[in-house]
């Protein structure tokens, strides 16, 4: 008789129990994305404000962080996403398995992983040459890049004058 009486009085305790709070898709993520080439340790900053969520992502491997990411929907607001050359990147939030799913469709090929809570590192400081280097060496690839455009275009408007001649 005890054993039933323990089992009713359990039974008892988990109906009058709370529901469990919803899962709060805030705070830090992170997982690895397995790709074809590379495996891609990534994390995401989920930040609620005023406006509603926002989000932030970190290539940990390969040393990008804050890369900010667009809301793909206006009326979802747990769907993120950012786009470059090569293919685009997706997050968005799963309420039942209470994980963030990331997506990256690279030519035509889908890579999906599940990104759990996790404690994302902080970003490389900077020592205080790079602060002074680094934004004088994007100003020269900048420059540099500007005037290998400007010689192929003489190049080619040289080309065009031969042949019309």
């Amino acid at each position: 008789m005890n054993g039933i009486a323990a089992s009713l009085a359990a039974a008892a305790a988990l109906a009058t129990a709370p529901a469990p709070a919803p899962a709060d898709p805030t705070g830090d993520w992170t997982g690895t994305l397995h790709t074809r080439t590379i495996d891609i340790a990534a994390g995401l900053e989920i930040r609620r404000t005023p406006a509603g969520y926002q989000a932030i992502y970190d290539v940990i491997s390969q040393g990008i962080w804050g890369v900010h990411l667009r809301r793909t929907q206006p009326d979802t607001p747990l769907a993120f996403a950012a786009t470059n050359l090569s293919g685009t990147l997706t997050f968005s939030w799963d309420p039942a398995a209470k994980d963030w799913i990331c997506t990256w469709l690279e030519k035509g090929v889908v890579y999906r992983t599940t990104l759990n809570r996790g404690v994302i590192p902080p970003a490389p400081a900077l020592s205080p040459s790079d602060r002074i280097f680094l934004p004088i060496f994007a100003l020269f690839m900048v420059l540099e890049a500007a005037g290998i455009a400007r010689l192929l275009q003489l190049r080619r408007r040289r080309r065009m004058r031969q042949r019309a001649a």
